[in-house]
């Protein structure tokens, strides 16, 4: 899940250090997810696209928390 974040430029406005509260926000809300993405992200299987786009979706939510 953080490697999507990273790899899409959801974490590009946020300083190194607001990386790990970025990170356990994550973690904590991970649950807000639908049943099946959770399952594919815990078990790292790959995403389905409507999974994929939720927790995109998920990522900006917490990074725009941190940044604004």
């Amino acid at each position: 899940a953080l490697l999507l974040a990273v790899t899409q430029g959801v974490l590009d406005e946020l300083s190194l250090e607001q990386i790990p509260e970025f990170e356990s926000r994550l973690r904590r809300r991970l649950e807000e997810l639908p049943p099946p993405a959770v399952k594919s992200i815990l078990a790292r299987q790959p995403l389905s696209d409507d999974a994929r786009h939720q927790l995109l979706e998920l990522t900006r939510q917490i990074a725009a928390e941190l940044s604004g």
